[in-house]
């Protein structure tokens, strides 16, 4: 915890000065009246979204497939986690291993330790550079503070450069202006605690805090690795207004213990300790523009013992050019540095520049046409160049369609380049696994075409579908055998190196419906088809061909709040290995929801009971035994999870 606290205090003003002095250098100063367009998008009907172009707009209006999980539907699902929020969305594939661990990425690209999708809180990264993915249930970040999740599916890297290969999740949190001093408490099977309190306390100030424990699924099974954690969270938000400007401080800490099943860390079960602080400045002239910096670091006590740092400093501004032309463009700088005993004797680290602009082009007055580019340029692996070209044409005042062609590339991380651990596998023999400091990004190019319908009695559908194809593939592959006994041949692996492979190619579709029955009821449809597999038409990665979510939200200021939501998850083929495959079977399971609020006016309490798995039908997502050799298995099979909760 030290390491945290004092790196705050070191860089609070680090951050602050940086963010002015690239200010002054990257952004001139603009005219004080406030763009009219944003007056006409607020008075829309339609939801609002920021991801997909890096500047407000109607979901029509968005070159890219876009879904937006909002605030009502948040509370109505008595969530304790953030992947119980996003399994239900289309093209999203979520691998929960076990109480500790989740995966999740979009359009068939998951797998354990998931590294193909961006993840942000409010546009701050939250991907962990140095080893890939996301730490899903150690974020410093609350439940009740979320306001909405834009899921963009498709290539993002134009915008936000590497590892945005599959698509961005942005999870956008209240502003103070919005927060109301809350509570929740909820208590759950597998002696599960789950407890939240966001306080405003005036003048734009919000601080928060949460504690959250679990024995795991596999408590009390001694063949199963353990996935019990116990994490606590603090955090604080301050907003400041000047003119047409905004500042906003935010930052956070989570420290606990937890299990890490990866295929590095032999004995993962310790200390995790996380924290994050940022400072951006945001003004909303004629020509708006932003400015953003910020620090991420954590900390890993066991045998994958490490420190992680990212620094990030990004420039952005929005301007209208003529009557046809809206330009987005900016500057971004990024360190990243780690020092881990899974990473060699020495520390390593990586510098990033990057530039970036997109052109919304109006061809005609319901026609418009996206381009953008992006330069990235690394210390380790160089440069990458980032396309996209959209279509978005209005064919009715109700209906959209869209086509889009773009590239992204994922990073070689630095657990890939400078890995460095074995592992026993005979008495004799042990495994070697070593990162490659040549490594280079994967690449994706992608091709795809959407149509919406907003419906007359409120609600939409909508319909995606793509091609993709990933080159250079970073895989761990066997490069040296050895033999069991003198004599015998070289079958047992003794060295697995990362190397640069071959690629995948997928194609799919995703529907997504959601229907008003009555004021704060409607519907959800939605269902996902994916088809990926490697040059050799073997199958790749740990995602279904087919998936389904269907369901009903009550959500708003009424008395009931709840949600009924169905998961439907076809079978799937996986490789298990460089040379053989296998299939594990589907599954259905059945959230639920239901919360009554008690009490006279809004500040009343909520009573609510929720259920995972309501009907029991126990299943697993990850169809391997075990992570790594010799290893108990970490998969968990998933039971009923019931939680009992009282909010105010």
């Amino acid at each position: 915890m030290k390491f945290i606290i004092a790196s705050f205090i070191r860089r609070a003003a680090l951050l602050c000065a940086s963010c002015c002095a690239f200010a002054a250098i990257v952004l001139p100063a603009h005219a004080q009246s406030r763009d009219s367009s944003s007056a006409e998008l607020l008075l829309s009907d339609e939801p609002m979204v920021f991801t997909a172009s890096k500047k407000a707009q109607r979901i029509s209006d968005t070159p890219s497939a876009v879904t937006v999980i909002t605030r009502d539907q948040i509370q109505a699902s008595e969530a304790t986690t953030l992947p119980e929020l996003l399994r239900g969305a289309p093209g999203v594939d979520v691998i929960e291993l076990n109480r500790s661990n989740t995966d999740i990425s979009l359009r068939g690209t998951n797998n354990i330790f998931s590294n193909k999708i961006l993840v942000m809180v409010d546009g701050r990264s939250i991907y962990q550079d140095s080893f890939g993915g996301v730490f899903w249930n150690m974020q410093p970040i609350l439940i009740s503070q979320i306001d909405r999740i834009e899921i963009v599916r498709g290539p993002g890297a134009t915008l936000y450069g590497a590892n945005a290969l599959a698509g961005v999740i942005n999870i956008i949190t209240q502003t103070p202006d919005k927060v109301k001093t809350q509570t929740r408490q909820a208590a759950g099977e597998q002696n599960s605690l789950f407890s939240e309190a966001l306080v405003n306390a005036g003048d734009g100030i919000t601080v928060g805090a949460a504690y959250r424990r679990t024995a795991g699924y596999n408590a009390g099974n001694s063949g199963y690795q353990r996935d019990d954690h116990a994490l606590a969270t603090a955090n604080f938000d301050v907003q400041r207004g000047h003119g047409l400007g905004t500042w906003r401080f935010t930052g956070g800490l989570t420290d606990g213990k937890t299990e890490l099943s990866t295929p590095y860390f032999s004995e993962s079960y310790g200390r995790w300790r996380s924290g994050f602080l940022s400072a951006s400045y945001r003004n909303d002239g004629a020509a708006p523009y932003s400015i953003r910096g910020f620090f991420n670091g954590s900390h890993i006590d066991g045998s994958g013992a490490g420190r992680d740092e990212t620094y990030d400093l990004e420039a952005q501004q929005q301007r209208q050019i003529g009557a046809h032309h809206s330009f987005v463009y900016g500057a971004d700088l990024r360190r990243i540095q780690s020092n881990s005993s899974i990473l060699g004797a020495s520390g390593h680290g990586q510098n990033l520049w990057a530039l970036y602009v997109q052109d919304e082009y109006q061809l005609a007055s319901q026609t418009t046409l996206f381009g953008g580019l992006r330069v990235d340029t690394n210390s380790s692996y160089g440069t990458n160049l980032s396309p996209r070209l959209s279509l978005v044409r209005h064919l009715t005042p109700t209906q959209t369609a869209r086509i889009s062609y773009g590239s992204a590339f994922r990073a070689p991380t630095l657990l890939e380049m400078y890995l460095d651990v074995s592992f026993p596998t005979t008495p004799e023999l042990s495994l070697r696994t070593l990162g490659n400091p040549n490594s280079k990004p994967e690449e994706l190019t992608n091709l795809e075409a959407g149509y919406r319908i907003d419906l007359k009695h409120g609600g939409f559908a909508g319909l995606s579908v793509f091609h993709y194809d990933i080159s250079r593939l970073l895989e761990y592959q066997v490069t040296q055998y050895a033999s069991p006994a003198p004599g015998l041949p070289a079958v047992i692996p003794v060295l697995v190196e990362t190397r640069n492979g071959g690629g995948a190619h997928a194609q799919g579709a995703e529907l997504e419906t959601e229907i008003a029955i009555g004021p704060g009821v409607k519907a959800l449809l939605n269902y996902s088809y994916q088809d990926i597999h490697r040059d050799n038409g073997m199958p790749i990665y740990f995602a279904p061909k087919h998936k389904g979510n269907i369901g009903i939200v009550l959500g708003g200021p009424g008395r009931w709040n709840g949600a009924l939501m169905a998961h439907i998850v076809g079978a799937m083929d996986y490789d298990a290995a460089a040379s053989k495959s296998g299939r594990m079977g589907g599954h259905t399971s059945i959230d639920a929801a239901a919360s009554l609020r008690v009490g006279s006016g809004a500040d009343g309490w909520r009573l609510g009971i929720s259920a995972t798995n309501l009907l029991g039908k126990e299943y697993i997502e990850f169809p391997d035994a075990a992570i790594q050799t010799g290893a108990a298995p970490s998969a968990s099979i998933h039971p009923r999870t019931c939680w009992f909760s009282i909010a105010r």
